[in-house]
């Protein structure tokens, strides 16, 4: 039952991921990487000064038509850390 909602958040994951790094790599020249994923999450590497930038990409990018003919409007939570192991939030 689950399985195919499963499948549809990887997809959706999966051309963001595409996107993102595009974006990160012809925008930011670089500055900004997808280090890993985590089921429906995209864990992303940047320097401090363009996390807000990072964030609004991010959001954009996966809210706005994530999908070809994709019409149901996407919620995005962001997340955000001074060191991996996430003892400062930002939010």
């Amino acid at each position: 039952m689950n399985s195919p909602i499963q499948g549809g958040a990887a997809e959706i994951t999966n051309f963001s991921i595409i996107k993102l790094a595009k974006r990160f790599r012809v925008e930011l020249g670089g500055r900004a990487f997808i280090v890993n994923t985590v089921h429906d999450s995209i864990l992303v590497e940047c320097p401090r000064d363009l996390k807000d930038t990072v964030a609004e990409m991010m959001r954009e990018t996966m809210c706005e038509k994530p999908l070809p003919d994709f019409e149901v409007p996407l919620e995005v939570e962001l997340k955000m850390w001074d060191r991996w192991g996430g003892e400062v939030n930002y939010e």
